[in-house]
């Protein structure tokens, strides 16, 4: 432990999240803390470890054809429409 110990506020306010967020992330032990008798604390390094774990990379842009959509009433090709016709019944 090098860096200086943060206040849950501290990270809560850093990251633009509620402390809720991360009294659970404590509870859930997903970050490590520094308790002094009952007070929670966070390594600045430990902190700054967890940013960066949790952070996703963006991804390369792709383009998808636009496919353009029919006009009202106009029907795909190779799509047909069955019709079923009943019989007089006979039977």
């Amino acid at each position: 432990m090098s860096g200086r110990l943060l206040t849950l506020g501290e990270c809560a306010e850093r990251t633009s999240t509620t402390l809720r967020w991360w009294r659970r992330a404590v509870f859930e032990r997903r970050i490590a803390v520094v308790k002094i008798g009952a007070l929670v604390r966070i390594d600045e390094h430990d902190f700054e470890d967890f940013i960066e774990v949790n952070r996703s990379p963006a991804q390369e842009h792709r383009t998808q054809s636009i496919k353009p959509r029919l006009a009202s009433g106009a029907r795909q090709s190779g799509r047909q429409s069955i019709r079923r016709t009943h019989g007089s019944g006979s039977g």
